[in-house]
């Protein structure tokens, strides 16, 4: 497999943007102006990016969330698979042709809101990135020990797996911010389930007495990537650090769970991981 996937290494080549805006979701689109532009529109932390290369002509366009001040679902040529946006200075921009325009509307909106995020109002239904971004004051903050009572009941039986099975080797202020079934892939395919906490991807396996167990420290993480060949059935995640590299693979929702631990990562490096 590739250590970082083709979709991935074309961003970085197309846009000088900072090494901490990596590719959360991508989708196939088109550009729409006085003809369509077929590309690809790639999201990241704090952009919405598109790039199209058709002939010879190239096209990129590189919007901040901060520069959105409306989205719309739109169609074109009377099909309803466009967004169009609203942009500071009276701009407006559309893409359309997405195989699947809710989700890209749904991918965008939620990273928008994650992006100009203010003061958290817990982890219901927001995502771990906005959460996280109240957890500098742990120690003192009310605010924090309620966000982690709620995840602390909603992830309840998970913590108490991580308890028992790992005991020392997971601090005990640690507790899951995220978990997914999927399985470890080695010399053959492990089911277990994957877990992420405020300083730590863990995972745990247990079939027919045979165990698997894995502690990786976000610190020793070099690089988190997926692989694009939707061929690939197994569609798997692979962490590299510092010391090896692990694959994860057979996710139900393997995006999901590449944003989640990818933002975690992100928060660690930034120095917001508690």
């Amino acid at each position: 497999m590739e250590a970082q996937s083709k979709d991935v290494r074309d961003f970085k080549k197309h846009f000088d943007l900072p090494d901490s805006e990596t590719v959360l979701q991508d989708f196939v689109c088109a550009h729409k102006g006085k003809m369509l532009k077929p590309g690809r529109l790639y999201i990241t932390p704090h952009y919405v990016c598109f790039y199209s290369s058709i002939l010879g002509s190239t096209m990129k366009k590189t919007i901040p969330f901060t520069d959105i001040e409306k989205m719309d679902k739109a169609a074109a040529l009377m099909v309803s698979n466009a967004i169009k946006f609203d942009l500071k200075g009276g701009k407006e921009i559309t893409f359309s042709s997405f195989i699947n325009r809710d989700q890209a509307y749904e991918a965008i909106l939620q990273q928008k809101k994650v992006s100009q995020s203010g003061p958290s109002k817990g982890p219901g239904g927001q995502s771990i990135e906005t959460t996280l971004s109240h957890a500098e004051n742990a120690a003192t903050s009310s605010r924090q020990s309620e966000v982690e009572r709620e995840f602390r009941v909603k992830f309840a039986e998970h913590n108490d797996v991580i308890r028992r099975v790992f005991g020392s080797e997971v601090p005990s202020n640690e507790f899951v911010l995220d978990t997914h079934a999927c399985a470890h892939l080695g010399k053959v395919l492990k089911q277990g389930r994957i877990f992420v906490t405020q300083r730590h991807v863990i995972f745990y396996s247990s079939i027919l007495g045979s165990q698997i167990k894995k502690v990786i420290p976000f610190s020793d993480i070099t690089e988190i990537t997926r692989e694009s060949d939707r061929t690939l059935a197994v569609q798997p995640i692979e962490i590299h650090s510092k010391f090896k590299l692990t694959t994860f693979c057979a996710f139900v929702s393997r995006d999901e769970a590449f944003k989640n631990l990818l933002l975690q990562w992100q928060a660690n490096k930034s120095g917001r991981g508690d």
